[in-house]
């Protein structure tokens, strides 16, 4: 009797744990509050959209496995830095004093550090000012002196006064957005060149040239340097041959309502690829971060411009498989998974099954439907409680569920299973009903079958009828049993035996204190068993 005390108190003091460790567990979660699943925008690094440069960042972590992913300045995991190498790619926003304190400090504790930017923006600036360097992106639109292949003659709006002077008979009007994919050759190496197509990039400027080693590694041949203010649908370039000979384009453009032209120069070479040397430290500058994006490599020229890639990579990091690779991802705008969806101009941008999955990873949280729910809940109840009419029903329901739960609780230790017995002899059996008298056993609905079928094998075993047989309480008579008894105990047994056979909506509604149904059953069954035992006794040996 003590092993099963103690057996009990073990089985309450482990529930009890669990049940406070869950609490706490919750409570945490909740004070915590739900994931921060916020989407990246821009080329960011984490932006697995087209417009992103996730490919980017798992190839090259591939060739170098010590790359890693700076979101804060302010936070810079302790590595070792022997060689290292940050790229930036079309930052969106600009840097603040402590974002360069922190990457100044974090290079100078390197002994090789270089830089790989590619921007069309300026925004890098920041950066080649932090290690004075003498290249500037301009921010200027490149533009070709030749369309896209496919783009042909449009002309939007455009006053034939405004071009009078320009015309002639050979004259070519072409819409900017046509010219904005001007090709550029990238020279690595003397053997390795390659030939890519820009989109919307910026030329790079050489501020000065004192102290440093400056090297054009990429270029447009022939093109237009244009202010990026001028750029829009409604902008053209006229070209047109003079009496000379010669060509002579012009920039047709809109501001505000009215329209102006202006004479483009023809720049027989523009830089797009410079890398300057520095105090040992190496700035590789491309003015297009659009050659790195998930669109680009995911597209049948992947080829080309990967192998560009890990070629310009290689040349800085010096093919060493150690060297430190870190993507600057500090830079990009990032938005909740419901601003996106609230918002459509954004959908578009990143993949709809991101989108789903970081809004189900918050709506699941538990901290952002408890909350309300516990609260809606409690609001519920205090009108409920308010309303005088439903007063009474509310303090019935409560004393009916608490009397449900009384009737089904058992405070006992279950020593055997009641359901394993198949074969016992009388003598045991006033045992087994003592002990169920007394509370010992834990009873369920599959129990009182036990105990059905047992009662039912005997019955017709031993009288030749079953429990369901209606001429029950007249062969029992002959034992000395009470037949009135014996009709009262026939309809009890198949009452609950049907209503775990049959399952009638009513009963699944309805829970049964089986506990309590047991213990009558056996009780009845035992004083059957003893009047009628006296016949029985010797078959049971």
């Amino acid at each position: 009797m003590r092993e099963d005390i103690s057996r009990k108190d073990l089985k309450l003091v482990i529930s009890g744990a669990v049940a406070v460790l869950i609490f706490i567990g919750v409570l945490a979660v909740l004070e915590q509050g739900p994931p921060s699943s916020y989407i990246y925008l821009g080329s960011s690094p984490l932006n697995i959209g087209s417009l992103g440069t996730s490919e980017i960042y798992m190839i090259t972590k591939q060739i170098y496995p010590k790359t890693f992913l700076i979101l804060s300045w302010s936070h810079i995991p302790t590595v070792s830095c022997e060689k290292a190498v940050l790229i930036i790619i079309s930052p969106e926003k600009y840097y603040s004093e402590e974002d360069l304190y922190n990457i100044k400090s974090f290079a100078e504790k390197c002994n090789s550090f270089n830089i790989f930017i590619a921007d069309e923006s300026g925004v890098s600036n920041q950066i080649l000012e932090l290690f004075n360097s003498s290249l500037r992106i301009s921010g200027k639109i490149i533009l070709s002196t030749e369309p896209v292949k496919g783009s042909g003659l449009e002309i939007r709006n455009i006053s034939q006064m405004m071009i009078s002077s320009l015309i002639s008979t050979n004259m070519s009007l072409y819409p900017v957005s046509s010219l904005l994919y001007p090709e550029a050759v990238f020279n690595i190496s003397s053997d390795k060149k390659y030939v890519v197509r820009l989109d919307i990039a910026s030329s790079i400027e050489e501020i000065s040239k004192e102290s440093s080693y400056v090297e054009t590694i990429g270029f447009v041949e022939k093109g237009f340097v244009v202010n990026n203010s001028y750029i829009s649908e409604e902008s053209y370039v006229a070209s047109f041959k003079t009496s000379g000979e010669d060509m002579v384009y012009y920039l047709i453009y809109s501001q505000g309502s009215e329209r102006y032209y202006s004479m483009l120069d023809l720049m027989k070479t523009i830089r797009v690829g410079v890398l300057e040397t520095i105090d040992k430290i190496n700035i590789l500058v491309i003015g297009d971060g659009s050659l790195f994006l998930n669109q680009v490599l995911r597209s049948d020229l992947r080829s080309n411009y990967m192998d560009l890639y890990i070629d310009l990579l290689n040349k800085l990091c010096d093919k060493d498989p150690n060297c430190l690779v870190i993507f600057d991802g500090s830079r990009y705008n990032k938005l909740d998974p419901y601003e996106i969806i609230s918002n459509p101009r954004y959908i578009s941008l990143v993949p709809m099954a991101q989108i789903i999955a970081m809004f189900l990873a918050k709506l699941l949280h538990p901290a952002t439907w408890m909350p309300p729910m516990i609260s809606w809940i409690d609001n519920l109840i205090n009108e409920l409680i308010n309303m005088s009419v439903l007063r009474p029903l509310i303090i019935l329901l409560i004393g009916l569920v608490s009397s449900l739960i009384w009737l089904r609780r058992e405070i006992s230790i279950k020593d055997y299973s009641f359901r394993e017995i198949r074969y016992v002899d009388i003598l045991n059996f006033r045992e087994l009903v003592e002990n169920i008298r007394r509370g010992r056993i834990k009873f369920d609905e599959k129990d009182f079958m036990t105990l059905y079928n047992y009662m039912n094998e005997i019955f017709i075993h031993y009288l030749g009828v079953s429990l369901e047989d209606p001429v029950l309480p007249k062969v029992l008579s002959d034992y000395n049993v009470d037949p009135n008894f014996v009709s009262r105990y026939q309809k009890y047994m198949n009452k609950y035996k049907n209503k775990i056979v049959k399952k009638k909506i009513f009963d699944r509604i309805i829970p049964v204190a089986w506990g309590r149904v047991v213990r009558k059953a056996a009780r009845d069954s035992l004083n059957i068993l003893e009047t009628i035992g006296s016949y029985v006794k010797k078959d049971f040996g």
